[in-house]
């Protein structure tokens, strides 16, 4: 929304003041929280980042993810045979990642950084041989399946090899062959889509806000096409990130209107709505986008 504030006819004074409160606002409850800022430029207009700035984007979401990670071993895994270690190692894990996001400098060499990452790698592969390697909870496997991809954008970013990254990575082809997984879910995410608006489309009148449902639906739509289109053309995982902005705003704001409108009532549109919803999230989260995406406020 800030990038969006300072385009050509939408920037005034009044409005460039009322947004300086908010990011002072912003800004202090992160600190409070002890929150990273968001990567520098993700948000802005321009080429996606690359190199270190790429990297910065990338430990964003590394920190949080193992954050998570470290939350789920603890709460459903310490009490086990192995709990005391896993919890350790996970803890572990997401101190390290936060030394490694504060310690990325613009100016830095490729190299300094690499062996910076160094600590996180090792102490995630230990991890992920457990992980990967035995019967774990949901929740622990979640947490997980969220982390590996951006260990494993960060050390493509970087030149590193390790057992996680071929497994990990969402723009190589599985083990058994296909398509990757970013391919598979921007096709699956198109025909949802279109699924949803040829369905609603019929009832949208009786519905309350129906029409701004569909044209959330149908901006939703351009962009994931639109998306699809920067997949074909074979864009890295940086710039298939940037590229997915316009998605997961469109995702944002339709989620919120289901929310508001449905509040916690199920049927066949809000279902598939949810489907919409956990294909987004999945592309969120194999792209490393910093924070989370939008969920529906009810049980899936």
């Amino acid at each position: 929304m800030r990038a969006q504030l300072t385009q050509p006819g939408v920037a005034s004074p009044a409005v460039d003041r009322a947004a300086g409160h908010v990011d002072q606002l912003a800004a202090q409850l992160r600190q409070s929280l002890g929150l990273n800022a968001p990567p520098p430029g993700f948000y802005g207009t321009g080429p996606a980042p690359t190199g270190i700035s790429e990297t910065q984007r990338l430990a964003h979401a590394l920190t949080a993810r193992a954050d998570g990670l470290a939350a789920a071993v603890q709460a459903e895994m310490a009490n086990g045979p192995d709990g005391a270690v896993l919890a350790r190692d996970a803890a572990s894990l997401a101190r390290a990642a936060d030394t490694f996001h504060d310690s990325i400098d613009a100016n830095q060499p490729l190299a300094v950084v690499a062996q910076a990452f160094g600590p996180v790698d090792a102490l995630a592969d230990r991890l992920g041989q457990f992980i990967t390697s035995n019967p774990v909870p949901p929740r622990v496997q979640s947490a997980w399946q969220a982390f590996a991809p951006v260990e494993a954008l960060i050390q493509q970013n970087l030149g590193l090899q390790s057992r996680q990254t071929a497994a990990s990575s969402p723009v190589s082809p599985p083990a058994g062959g296909g398509p990757p997984p970013i391919v598979a879910l921007a096709d699956q995410l198109v025909e949802q889509t279109n699924a949803f608006i040829q369905v609603f489309g019929q009832t949208a009148g009786a519905v309350p806000e129906g029409g701004l449902f569909l044209e959330d639906a149908q901006r939703l739509q351009a962009a994931a096409a639109n998306f699809r289109q920067d997949v074909a053309q074979g864009l890295n995982p940086g710039q298939l990130a940037y590229e997915f902005r316009d998605v997961d705003a469109c995702w944002q704001r339709l989620a919120r209107r289901t929310n508001r409108i449905a509040r916690g009532r199920t049927g066949p549109n809000i279902a598939q709505v949810a489907k919409i919803g956990e294909i987004c999230e999945q592309l969120h989260r194999a792209l490393a986008m910093p924070g989370y995406p939008a969920v529906l406020a009810f049980p899936r």
